[in-house]
């Protein structure tokens, strides 16, 4: 799943997608952080080896307008490269310890991977 999301959203952000952690120092931006808040067992379809992830996606930038332009590029990314995922929730924030710009995509994806 982690090699997926990242192979579907590194063109969009030039391959500044990261795991858990946006690293330190001085960065090229935007880039993106990949978190798994939960795994789930999806039991609505019998005989099937289903797991719902819920993803959180922490995009950075310095300034809010590419976050605006990238918020609907990555859903559109995400729902074509993978099926049965939807966005569950869209916040933006700024973050004043790394003086960034920041939105937090929330995804639901149902996958056997």
């Amino acid at each position: 799943m982690i090699q997926q999301l990242k192979e579907t959203l590194s063109p969009l952000v030039d391959g500044r997608v990261f795991f858990q952690v946006l690293p330190e120092g001085k960065g090229h931006y935007p880039a993106i952080v990949i978190q798994f808040a939960s795994i789930t067992p999806n039991s609505a379809l019998e005989d099937t080896d289903l797991d719902n992830y819920r993803v959180q996606l922490d995009v950075y930038a310095p300034q809010p307008q590419p976050l605006m332009v990238l918020r609907k590029k990555i859903e559109a990314q995400i729902i074509e490269a993978i099926p049965f995922a939807q966005r569950v929730n869209a916040v933006f924030g700024y973050e004043a310890d790394v003086k960034l710009h920041r939105l937090v995509l929330e995804l639901m994806i149902s996958s056997d991977k």
